[in-house]
C-alpha cells in the first residue's frame, strides 16, 4: 500500500508517515482518524535519525499528530537500544557494492 509523509523535518530529524491515506474514523478515539488497519494501508511511525530514543522529540511529533487529529494509539514503543547495527553497515555495504560505488 501507499505511505503517506505526513510531516518532516530534516533539521529536527523526524518524519511521521501513515501507512496510506487517514480517512477512516478511529473505533477508540471518536473524532480522530486513522489509516485503516490491517496489513496494507494501514499504520503510523514515528523515524528518528536516532538510535537511541529522543523522548523529547518523540512527544513533540506525537503531538504535531494529536493536533493533526491521528488516534495515537496505534503508536507502540519500540527500545531499539541493544539493536545491533552491524546487519545494517553490511546491507549498506551491499547496496553500495551492488551500485558500483
Amino acid at each position: 500500500g501507499d505511505y503517506w509523509v505526513v510531516l518532516h523535518d530534516e533539521a529536527e530529524g523526524y518524519a511521521l508517515v501513515s501507512g496510506g491515506q487517514p480517512t477512516e474514523e478511529s473505533s477508540t478515539n471518536p473524532g480522530k482518524c486513522a489509516a485503516g488497519d490491517g496489513i496494507n494501508n494501514s499504520g503510523l511511525w514515528i523515524f528518528t535519525r536516532e538510535q537511541q530514543r529522543n523522548d523529547t522529540l518523540v512527544e513533540q511529533v506525537r503531538g504535531l499528530a494529536d493536533g493533526l487529529g491521528f488516534d495515537l494509539d496505534v503508536l507502540y514503543d519500540v527500545d531499539q537500544t541493544n539493536c545491533d547495527n552491524r546487519r545494517r553497515r553490511v546491507l549498506v555495504e551491499e547496496r553500495s557494492f551492488l551500485r558500483g560505488n
